[in-house]
């Protein structure tokens, strides 16, 4: 699927999406439900309890206890709204109270605006011609807003004799004359019309999903064949292994959600209610249910949405009682919940339950909520899950699971090469500690040092990467390797010719091992590795670097007699160069003691043999494997300097 024609598809989706959202919504949420409502309706089936009947009680129940909690937060609505010009004084009061402790930033504010509005009044030209006569000086008439009529504030102009000529009204601007609009009264059907249109889309949206939440739990296995049938063109195994996915994960996160947001809002209601007994006087704090709900319904927002919900009934406790110390409580109750539901129920229940990176649910909030509004925010993270599922499942739509998905866009071998690319060896080695936090210093250096290496050694080959920035990787590549393999007990860096004995802590074996480069520093870089290993296990190792002429490789290993004699290669010219340094040493190295690594290759080791010419070579495609194949190797030299240790001993 080209690029063009899958932005054509996702911009055609979203736009149908928008357009049928009167359709959609209802469809979507009925869905949602059905599925919540489908484990309890499976539990009364297997109680024996008809289809229908079970279905039934399901909806019942659910949407009785949503309506009766929507008829429980109307009344708090209502009472708080009863309740509002009550607190009007404690508001005036405190503001009062804060301007007379000294000059606030708000007297400040005030006396500015004061001083600019004057000087742009006093700077202002006059429009009206200069030469005209003036009789007498022009007075503004000042208004004021009682109970929606205006009134004159201002002296009234003195009365004209009975016989005087009574002027025509004329304004300007010195003397505008100003005028009232009495608005018209709504007639009694058009006022109800209006409150019945307001009331009965929901209404209407509320009774379709009811109706098809019934109706999906009494199909749910045909619907879910026809859509299975619909869109697996053939492929029934990956589809079902995709449609249980994303609906598992739905479920499982709805439940959390339901649970964690369920016991949140409970938490701030009975809060409140313990506050407002306790330090408000015996005063039930107003409409405490309803912020409760509001806390609850707010939390499908990731991250502020509680913090919104927390700013209502904060304020309210300003407003409503005296003095701070309810306002202080309120803020600490919300404190304490939030890190209780953040640091212990989310871990517990959450888990890996969506999939989705943090990012994702914020943006997937912001675009469900401006596509559908505030219905969108709340299926926010159930429709974002189905689309990271279409994205794991659909190879053409797979950046979907990587814009969408928790899990890193990079591997660790990728993630290290790529800052290692950009400079950033810090970064590169910090990700490399990350990694063998968890894991053994040989599976680092298997698992993401290697592979790091030969995507330069690709890249360079390909001719992608240039000689500067090969330098940079392999000078970075070399200070990750000697961080990771730094030991206080011996260097962790070996240079030419220089046979350290074994780690302090480990038993030497007497074992000799020398590790040649096949070619370039990828490979001497390799083989410092595999030095690091050998001399962790007690092995002596001389470890060449790929400065040193074939000739004189030679002439040290005879000096230094190994039991091994191992070179090490790197992709994707390891064969090539290794059949060129054997040619150069023309049989300086015995057989029988040679061993060969070519890390990180993709072929089969009988396939690498061939290409060598080499059947009775050992070769090794990960550090690991070299270890055990040396240890194989001499474990007959181990046993022979085992006796004559013990002969000396003796």
């Amino acid at each position: 699927m080209s690029k063009l024609k899958t932005a054509a598809i996702i911009l055609v989706s979203v736009a149908v999406l928008w357009l049928g959202q009167e359709v959609f919504i209802p469809l979507v949420l009925s869905f949602m439900m059905a599925m919540l409502l489908s484990g309890p309706v499976r539990r009364m089936e297997r109680w024996h309890f008809p289809r229908v009947v079970a279905a039934t009680i399901a909806v019942v129940v659910a949407f009785g206890a949503m309506a009766f909690i929507g008829y429980l937060v109307g009344n708090q609505v209502y009472t708080l709204a009863s309740d509002l010009e009550k607190y009007q004084g404690e508001i005036v009061r405190k503001v009062s109270t804060l301007r007379g402790t000294g000059p606030g930033v708000m007297d400040k504010v005030e006396s500015t605006l004061q001083k600019v509005e004057a000087a742009a009044s006093t700077n202002q030209p006059s429009t009206e011609p200069a030469s005209q006569p003036t009789t007498q000086p022009a007075t503004q008439a000042t208004f004021t807003v009682t109970h929606g009529v205006p009134v004159r504030t201002d002296p009234a102009p003195a009365t004209k004799p009975a016989d005087a000529e009574i002027d025509k009204p004329s304004g300007s601007r010195q003397n505008p004359l100003y005028a009232y609009i009495m608005p018209g009264q709504p007639s009694p059907l058009r006022t109800l019309s209006s409150y019945i249109g307001i009331a009965l889309s929901p209404l209407a949206t509320a009774g379709l999903v009811i109706v098809f939440v019934f109706f999906i739990l009494l199909e749910r296995e045909d619907i879910r064949d026809r859509a299975i049938r619909l869109v697996s063109n053939g492929q029934y195994t990956l589809t079902t292994t995709a449609v249980d996915d994303g609906v598992d994960r739905i479920i499982r996160y709805i439940r959390a959600q339901a649970i964690v947001n369920g016991t949140y809002g409970l938490a701030v209601a009975l809060g409140l209610w313990l506050i407002g007994l306790t330090l408000g006087g015996g005063m039930t704090f107003p409409s405490f249910l309803l912020w409760g709900l509001l806390g609850a319904v707010l939390r499908f927002v990731p991250y502020i949405g509680p913090w919104v919900a927390a700013a209502f009934p904060i304020t309210l406790s300003i407003a409503a009682y005296n003095g701070f110390s309810v306002a202080v409580a309120v803020i600490a109750m919300f404190l304490v919940i939030e890190l209780l539901s953040n640091n212990i129920m989310e871990p517990i229940l959450y888990g890996s339950t969506t999939g989705l990176s943090v990012m994702a649910l914020l943006v997937s909030a912001v675009f469900w909520t401006w596509l559908w509004g505030p219905v969108g925010l709340l299926l926010s993270t159930p429709l974002t899950v189905v689309m990271m599922v279409v994205g794991r499942y659909v190879p053409g739509l797979g950046f979907l699971e990587v814009l969408l998905g928790d899990k890193p866009a990079m591997t660790p071998p990728e993630r290290v090469y790529q800052r290692l690319l950009a400079g950033d060896e810090d970064e590169a080695l910090a990700v490399a500690e990350e990694y063998a936090k968890d894991h053994t210093l040989k599976e680092t250096f298997d698992d993401v040092l290697l592979p790091a290496l030969s995507m330069s050694e690709r890249d360079a080959g390909q001719g992608t990467l240039n000689d500067e920035r090969r330098t940079m990787v392999l000078q970075g590549t070399r200070r990750i390797i000697e961080e990771l393999g730094e030991n206080p007990a011996a260097p962790a860096a070996v240079k030419t010719g220089d046979t350290p004995a074994a780690t302090k802590d480990v038993t030497p074996t007497g074992v000799r091992v020398a590790v040649l480069p096949a070619h370039d520093e990828a490979d001497a870089l390799a083989g410092v590795m595999l030095n690091r290993l050998l001399r962790d296990s007690g092995v002596e190792t001389l470890n060449l670097t790929q400065h040193a002429l074939a000739s004189e490789m030679v002439e040290q290993v005879r000096t230094f007699d190994p039991h091994v004699v191992f070179v090490s290669s790197t992709p994707p010219a390891a064969v090539s160069h290794v059949r060129y340094l054997l040619r150069r040493m023309r049989g300086g190295l015995p057989v029988e003691k040679l061993a060969i690594g070519v890390w990180s290759a993709t072929s089969d080791v009988e396939t690498l043999k061939n290409r060598l010419e080499l059947k009775s070579a050992v070769i090794s495609t990960s550090l690991g494997g070299a270890i055990e194949q040396i240890r194989q190797m001499t474990e007959q030299d181990r046993v022979d300097i085992r006796k004559q240790r013990e002969v000396v001993g003796a």
